[in-house]
């Protein structure tokens, strides 16, 4: 989407924000009638968990199903929402285009990766979206009950619609009905999600799939997406002499070989049978009051809670997730600090300069891409 990678942009993101706390500090100081009822409980505050040098939605650890960020922190969710929207159209990223609600509620689907999303780069379409089904759609005498009628058909009553305010916008509910039951049927061999959903094929995936009501837009969901982008990928697991047997043999450790994996070649996506197995285990892991939630916090150490594992139920396969997470962080920081060791102990005289240039660019530029890998790495954990 943009020519800066997203760790990149992630982090001028936040150093954007950093800076814009640092001037406006006087307006966000907290205060108790900034923030949302009850939020301040069991030694959490705002200037902890509002502090958004800490990250985008201030301290992750602060919030939970019922007091989030945007609730607890309206004035820094607002800095952190408008600097995002001051960063989505860089890169030649055109906003007309993306915004455009004729090509679905969500604009260009093909213009968004986090955090640069619809509702944060589009803020105003998205509160038209969001209102529309209460104070835009019935004028002119149509109403609701008449229009969004699925007896009428699987789009309602259709002479309602026009290119802006559609089945989708005026009626939620019973789009979400009708979305479901065409999702059920889209998919019928030889008429697959790895076929028809492929973007390279262009931005509607491949036109030969789609008739009436059997759009890209309909069909082509984020779940349907990323199972035809897997099963791509599994279609190159098994070249330049890797094979499942070796790589996917989980008596090696609960990601298999973890050797063979790199990139988006992963255990998960190149094993599905074996990650079956892994998960059948792990489901055995929790009852009466040990959870996922409990027992796998590395906050807790780095094995989670200790006191959750005996006999054949350890942190490793009941939480084979994080596990592999933890592992691959690791490895990954101790190559950083070899090769930080290296560039330390090369760096060239001045009349080696020239010489050495080419290789302590390269060992640089390796040390680049794997200080983004942990990036990455930390926030899948």
């Amino acid at each position: 989407r943009y020519f800066l990678e997203p760790a990149m942009l992630c982090l001028l993101l936040e150093l954007c924000v950093a800076a814009s706390l640092s001037v406006a500090a006087p307006v966000l100081a907290p205060s108790a009638d900034a923030a949302g009822a009850g939020c301040w409980t069991g030694g959490l505050n705002a200037a902890l968990c509002c502090d958004v040098r800490r990250g985008l939605r201030g301290e992750e650890r602060c919030w939970d199903e019922n007091f989030n960020f945007q609730k607890c922190c309206p004035e820094e969710a607002e800095l952190i929402a408008n600097e995002i929207e001051k960063s989505c159209w860089v890169g030649g990223v055109d906003q007309a285009a993306c915004c455009d609600i004729r090509q679905g509620l969500r604009g260009n689907p093909l213009c968004w990766s986090e955090p640069f999303t619809f509702d944060a780069c589009c803020r105003a379409e998205a509160a038209f979206v969001r209102s529309a089904p209460e104070s835009s759609c019935w004028t002119s005498g149509l109403t609701a009950p008449a229009c969004c009628d699925l007896r009428q058909g699987i789009l309602g009553y259709e002479r309602c619609w026009d290119d802006v305010f559609s089945f989708e916008l005026c009626c939620p509910a019973e789009a979400a009905v009708a979305a479901k039951s065409i999702q059920d049927t889209c998919w019928v061999d030889p008429v697959l999600p790895e076929t028809c959903c492929d973007t390279r094929k262009g931005p509607q995936g491949d036109l030969q799939c789609w008739q009436g009501i059997y759009t890209f837009g309909a069909c082509c969901t984020p779940q349907a997406i990323r199972a035809a982008e897997v099963a791509a990928i599994r279609e190159t697991c098994w070249v330049g002499g890797f094979t499942a047997a070796a790589c996917c043999d989980i008596r090696k450790s609960s990601q298999g070989d973890a050797l063979c994996w790199d990139g988006p070649h992963t255990f998960e996506t190149c094993c599905p049978k074996e990650l079956k197995l892994l998960n059948a285990f792990a489901e055995n892991c929790w009852h009466g009051v040990m959870s996922p939630e409990l027992c796998c916090d590395q906050r807790k150490g780095l094995r989670g809670d200790d006191e959750c594992w005996s006999g054949i139920y350890q942190f490793e396969n009941c939480c084979f997730k994080e596990a592999a997470a933890a592992a691959q962080a690791k490895g990954s920081i101790k190559h950083l600090a070899v090769l930080s060791e290296q560039i330390r102990f090369s760096e060239p005289g001045p009349e080696e300069a020239a010489v050495a240039e080419p290789k302590a660019s390269g060992t640089i530029e390796e040390l680049k891409a794997l200080s983004q890998n942990i990036q990455w790495s930390s926030d899948s954990m």
